[in-house]
């Protein structure tokens, strides 16, 4: 797997997985203010990202090699391993979403948990493929990715109701730190 196939895996699916909830999620508690909400987790992620970039920069290499400098091998695998944990843990919102999106848009008669079986049955023999279906998987999708996410701003822009954001932070500083803490489970990518 390489570098530009990694980043281009990012591209292709990170934002997809941003598009089904959480706007609700971040909406039901800070309402018009829901994009000051996002902008403070994006905000964190891009602090945290520049911090590692830095260390890794100065130090002068990546960082596993960082870690390992800076709490041994055994440390370096307690905390990669905690990575892991995280990264596994924040595989379920994904994948509860898009439960729920079948369930509620193509079995509104008989929504049963039987029906989903299929696409973690998928799910698991994607999981078994080797990387490099990953790598030439994002090499493809992520033109697809970029070209739905510029349509869908294309054909909203005729409905943007700008007045609905206003006034800017009308519910406070509590309701924008609720909705920032509901919703952080879908950034860290």
């Amino acid at each position: 797997l390489k570098t530009r196939q990694i980043c281009l895996l990012f591209i292709a699916f990170l934002p997809i997985s941003k598009l089904f909830a959480l706007p609700s999620i971040i909406a039901k508690t800070t309402y018009e203010d829901m994009w000051i909400s996002a902008v403070v987790n994006l905000l964190i992620d891009l602090v945290t990202l520049l911090a590692i970039l830095f260390c890794c920069k100065r130090a002068n290499c990546d960082f596993i090699t960082l870690l390992k400098r800076v709490f041994g091998n055994t440390g370096a695998k307690i905390i990669l391993f905690f990575y892991a944990l995280y990264f596994f843990v924040k595989l379920l919102i994904p994948l509860q979403e898009q439960k729920e999106f079948i369930k509620l848009s193509l079995y509104i008669n008989l929504p049963t948990d039987l029906f989903f079986i299929p696409f973690f049955l998928i799910s698991f023999y994607i999981c078994l493929k080797p990387l490099r279906v990953f790598g030439r998987a994002s090499d493809i999708l992520w033109i697809f990715t970029l070209l739905g996410i510029v349509l869908l701003l294309c054909l909203s822009v005729s409905s943007v109701d700008f007045s609905a954001i206003l006034p800017v932070g009308a519910r406070g500083f509590k309701s924008i730190w609720k909705g920032t803490y509901n919703s952080f489970g879908w950034w860290g990518d």
